[in-house]
């Protein structure tokens, strides 16, 4: 493990350091630091003024230290020079702890955000934040704060993004976790991490059964993450979401119209492939909600409806149908809905092909034109729902 950490040119008054029970007297926080955490390496940023001061100092009080010079921060191409000589001293997967007590105005700001970079591109871990408060004495000596407190922050910056931007839940539970809670504010997280998996991978009956589930303990998580975490509060709106496409127990028009919800849901988060997958079954399940149909998810009767839709379209486009008449056609035949459940059905189809089979096409359409299409297709299944009758309460099939 390494200690970063910054010296300036100020003069360093000898003081007794204390974190917890271990009390260090020195000139230098770092030499407290290294002696309560024992870390590997000290890494020292350093102007040339602040060398000169310190850094014979430094070099007795401090095994393995190692000094990066940085210039004083004056103007903005500073910045990045500060960026690259702290981001180069950081090899991959290297844990270290960042002392801020001598960084200079808004070095801590800059620093901590390149530290919280290097845990992304170099896996890198932050261990702990912390700041020697010579200001604010106790009993005469000198405290040093923890700030871990910013960096379970920033997993709650991350989780939240990743849930209202792009509906995945594993920061989320990331964030929760990390407050060490337990009972029905840990187990929650994970059925919100559920669901949202079943989102992705487009199991939709799942989906469904799984939000009538979170509904059922959302009332009790919320109650305790509002008094027990407070940075997820303007988020359970979002949570919320989730618990509202419960349903689909039965093929009726409440089926079908949380169906549409999903699709809107997926077309909002980016999930544009499996909106459109659904788009297909959902025109599957209204030939079926036609037809009266208790198995709507049997696979045999999904079958016979696409060979139904599918014998339309062939008839319209006097195309030959070179295999058995589907056994829905003679009942449906007469539906004035059906041309408009045709015509969708080419639509959907043309739309999700050019992006089947990993896109291995000679000519592929931008995933802007794919979008727009996907929905105004949404629009028009939207307005065939309102055409949508079962022919007979009767008709088994």
């Amino acid at each position: 493990m390494k200690l970063l950490s910054f010296v300036g040119t100020g003069e360093y008054k000898e003081t007794s350091y204390f974190y917890g029970d271990t009390v260090i007297k020195t000139r230098y926080i770092q030499e407290a630091l290294m002696r309560i955490f024992k870390p590997s390496e000290v890494v020292l940023f350093v102007t040339e003024d602040a060398y000169k001061k310190h850094g014979e100092h430094l070099k007795e009080a401090l095994k393995h230290v190692k000094f990066v010079s940085i210039p004083i921060p004056k103007k903005q191409e500073d910045i990045w020079v500060l960026f690259e000589a702290i981001i180069n001293s950081i090899e991959d997967e290297d844990e270290f702890i960042l002392d801020i007590t001598h960084a200079f105005r808004h070095i801590p700001f800059i620093s901590f955000l390149v530290l919280l970079y290097a845990q992304e591109v170099k896996n890198a871990k932050i261990k702990g934040v912390y700041y020697g408060a010579f200001e604010a004495p106790t009993d005469g000596k000198t405290p040093i704060f923890e700030l871990n407190g910013l960096l379970s922050l920033t997993e709650w910056l991350y989780g939240i993004r990743e849930l209202r931007i792009y509906g995945r839940g594993e920061g989320l539970v990331k964030a929760i976790q990390q407050g060490n809670v337990t009972g029905h504010l840990k187990q929650y997280p994970e059925q919100i991490n559920k669901i949202l998996k079943y989102l992705q991978l487009n199991q939709i009956p799942s989906f469904m059964r799984e939000s009538k589930r979170i509904k059922q303990g959302y009332p009790s998580f919320k109650k305790q993450a509002v008094k027990h975490l407070p940075p997820i509060v303007p988020v359970l709106s979002e949570i919320e979401r989730l618990t509202k496409f419960d349903g689909c127990t039965n093929l009726d028009k409440d089926c079908l119209q949380k169906q549409i919800e999903v699709m809107e849901y997926q077309l909002e988060k980016g999930m544009t492939a499996n909106a459109l997958e659904l788009m297909r079954e959902w025109i599957v399940n209204a030939i079926l909600y036609l037809l009266g149909s208790d198995g709507w998810l049997d696979r045999d009767r999904r079958k016979e409806a696409e060979d139904t839709v599918n014998w339309f379209c062939a008839k319209m486009k006097k195309e030959p149908w070179n295999r058995k008449k589907p056994s829905y056609v003679d009942v449906l035949k007469e539906e004035p809905v059906m041309q408009r459940l045709i015509k969708l059905w080419e639509d959907v189809t043309k739309i999700r092909n050019s992006i089947a089979h990993a896109g291995m096409n000679k000519n592929n359409p931008k995933p802007g034109t794919i979008e727009k299409k996907a929905k105004r297709t949404l629009e028009e299944i939207r307005n065939a729902l309102e055409e949508l009758h079962p022919v007979s309460s009767l008709l088994i099939i």
